[in-house]
């Protein structure tokens, strides 16, 4: 989380900017760039562990929006 929010995460797209040989597609989906948003947003994939967290959290009673929850925020 903290590398998130920091813009530290080292994403593909990071390293395509430092070397244009690698590969800055998502390895997972394969349909996007792999970028911080897409990591944590957007990724198909992803979003599939990211519902399960957030089912789990509202039947905890957090009424948190999804974006906070990941990047920690979990409110009351």
């Amino acid at each position: 989380m903290f590398l998130f929010n920091q813009q530290l995460l080292p994403n593909r797209t990071r390293c395509h900017r430092l070397d244009p040989n690698k590969d800055a597609k998502c390895p997972i989906c394969h349909q996007d760039h792999e970028t911080d948003e897409h990591l944590m947003f957007k990724c198909p994939e992803r979003l599939t562990v990211w519902s399960w967290l957030e089912g789990i959290m509202r039947q905890k009673g957090c009424r948190t929006r999804r974006e906070d929850l990941i990047r920690g925020h979990f409110g009351q």
